[in-house]
């Protein structure tokens, strides 16, 4: 029984150094959200990622490539830009967004992780 406050402290700084590790090997993740005519549905994509990552310790930057939408959903996503860290991209075929994508690609360090996400056209 007497050393329930050493083990309470031990977990303590056990977990402190946790943190302290975690933040030290910050991780890249970068969001592509490829979307067309998505006006519905691209705020509550965005809000998933950022609440997926909310409490981790990653550096998270989020891209929407639109692909010619007919829609709001360019609107949409410039009026997210206000309140979310998003950069928006507008192409009009499929090989702008690939060359995009190559081009996030090749900017990105060795420790990041790219995601794509592509709502169905």
């Amino acid at each position: 029984m007497k050393s329930w406050p050493f083990i309470c402290i031990l977990i303590l700084c056990c977990a402190y150094v946790a943190f302290l590790y975690a933040k030290k090997t910050k991780r890249t993740i970068h969001y592509v959200f490829i979307v067309r005519n998505q006006q519905h549905t691209i705020e509550g994509h965005i809000r998933n990622a950022l609440l997926r990552h909310h409490w981790r310790p990653v550096k998270l930057y989020m891209t929407v490539i639109d692909v010619g939408s007919a829609d709001m959903t360019l609107k949409v996503a410039e009026a997210l830009t206000r309140r979310y860290p998003l950069q928006i991209v507008s192409v009009d075929n499929q090989e702008e967004v690939a060359q995009f994508v190559r081009t996030i690609t090749d900017e990105q360090s060795v420790m990041s992780d790219l995601i794509l996400i592509r709502d169905e056209w």
